[in-house]
């Protein structure tokens, strides 16, 4: 017998108490930082470099994320043997019976630095942390994702950071001393001449910038939530508290390591009461590379890192090229695993590892299994570009021809997996995908948000010159996550 399904509300969280924002053993050491000398110089990258570079920014072929960098070796990797002394040019102390060095780097005129750690022998309770100007500890998670060699730390913001590396003492000696090598970096530069972020290499083999250029003109700029041109109150705070600007490496055609942003949102399971499910709804094509109709596989993504109550509110500004000098002060999640993907209509069903407890109340989105009609309003949150939280808005459009000379893989976008909405307000761009299209719908008197798709991307209608957002439909989705966010009664 086939129990019937009723559309699921939002649920709100006030807090999560196992966020995986923990302090380290003795805080973070203040006002102690190595001299220079003991500083690791990354190899920085000249503005003429992006410049002359402008030309030769590939172009990826997904069509709503951004690629924000590629990897590439250093000039010549370095192991770290920690060792309690004097002997060493950077700082070590111990605290809390642990431990504890400052490892620091710096890259003149960055804005912000991710490492590549690969051979990491540290014993059982060690912990690496991320740390950059705004003195937030990151938590490096440990487990190592299966498509490429090493650990990425998370990213810090500012022209340097430092890592902090904390072991027991009890377990420290016997044997050979804790290291690791640092194999790779990245660096996140500010161009206001491509108005976008992105993510460079910092090694000598491929210097070029990276980044997802339009296909088009768009007509219309991303639109801040908090314009006062958008329909605010409480349906739209609930999505807005729901939805993440996420990024995370994976490996790319080359086979080098790329990182990607993208969006997407906390769903609700059913019977779900507080935070023990952290179901997250975003694009399977974030974790593939330049194919329409093949699938990322269900593992781990050490790197992942979602970026939560980014909002031009909080950062008192609206601009990619500005975000910069915020993301290091937003509250983030670090890990996830992937539960199941499909490109039948775009998605991925991500299980994340913790949420920040210091963050806002958590809105788990409810859904709807049944499709939106043609002309139902609908709208959207997303990241665009890795901008603040932006607003699009529109209709859903009824049939009509797609042009696959603007984008191949709009030949495969089939209307009865896909939704198109035909946009009024703001835009989508690439950076947006995998976030939630919603429906207000009315509900004992009072309105609530549900999820009825996420964005695959952007099509061209043929023979017009106008466009269409592409949204995967939550109906189609549901049939293959209802193990997990509607298993069966008992």
């Amino acid at each position: 017998m086939t129990r019937r399904v009723t559309p699921v509300d939002s649920l709100t969280v006030v807090s999560d108490e196992s966020g995986n924002e923990i302090r380290p053993p003795g805080g973070v050491p203040d006002g102690v930082l190595p001299p220079m000398g003991g500083r690791i110089s990354l190899v920085p990258i000249s503005e003429y470099d992006y410049r002359a570079a402008q030309e030769q920014i590939r172009e990826d072929d997904s069509p709503g994320v951004t690629i924000e960098g590629v990897g590439g070796r250093l000039p010549e990797s370095r192991t770290f043997e920690l060792k309690p002394g004097i002997g060493e040019k950077w700082f070590v102390d111990h605290v809390d019976d642990h431990y504890r060095w400052v490892i620091p780097y710096a890259n003149a005129g960055a804005c912000g630095v991710q490492l590549e750690l690969r051979e990491l022998k540290l014993p059982q309770g060690s912990a690496i942390w991320s740390v950059g100007p705004e003195r937030r500890p990151h938590r490096m998670p440990l487990f190592k994702s299966e498509d490429h060699a090493g650990w990425w730390t998370p990213s810090t913001y500012g022209d340097f950071g430092f890592l902090l590396v904390t072991v027991p003492r009890e377990l420290f000696g016997g044997g050979e001393p804790p290291r690791f090598e640092l194999a790779d970096a990245m660096e996140i530069v500010s161009l206001e001449c491509l108005g976008e972020q992105t993510w460079v290499n910092l090694g000598r083999r491929s210097r070029i910038p990276l980044a997802t250029r339009s296909r088009r003109r768009f007509s219309r700029d991303p639109l801040s939530v908090t314009s006062r041109s958008v329909p605010q109150g409480e349906v739209l705070d609930l999505v807005k508290n729901a939805v993440a600007a996420c990024g995370h490496v994976r490996c790319g055609e080359s086979g080098l390591a790329v990182r990607v942003s993208h969006s997407g949102a906390l769903i609700r399971k059913r019977d779900q009461v507080g935070v023990e499910n952290r179901f997250f709804l975003t694009a399977n094509h974030a974790f593939t590379a330049r194919k329409c109709d093949v699938n990322a596989r269900c593992m781990e993504y050490q790197s992942f890192e979602a970026f939560w109550d980014y909002t031009a509110t909080r950062t008192g500004s609206f601009g990619g090229y500005l975000s910069c000098e915020i993301r290091g002060n937003v509250p983030r999640s670090l890990g996830a695993k992937v539960l199941k993907v499909s490109s039948a209509t775009d998605f991925a069903l991500l299980d994340l590892y913790g949420l920040p407890a210091d963050s806002l109340p958590w809105t788990f989105l409810g859904w709807s299994v049944d499709p939106p009609v043609e002309g139902a309003n609908v709208f959207r949150v997303s990241h665009p570009l890795t901008y603040p939280q932006a607003y699009s808005a529109g209709v859903i459009a009824g049939k009509s021809e797609l042009d696959p000379d603007y984008y191949s893989c709009c030949r495969s976008r089939a209307e009865e997996r896909f939704l198109r909405t035909d946009l009024g307000m703001g835009v989508d761009r690439p950076g947006s995908s995998g976030a939630p299209l919603i429906l207000r719908v009315s509900d004992a008197g009072s309105e609530q948000p549900r999820v009825v798709g996420q964005l695959w991307g952007v099509c061209k209608r043929q023979g017009e010159d106008a466009f269409y957002s592409i949204d995967g439909r939550f109906s189609e989705t549901y049939q293959q996550i209802k193990e997990w966010i509607d298993p069966p009664l008992g």
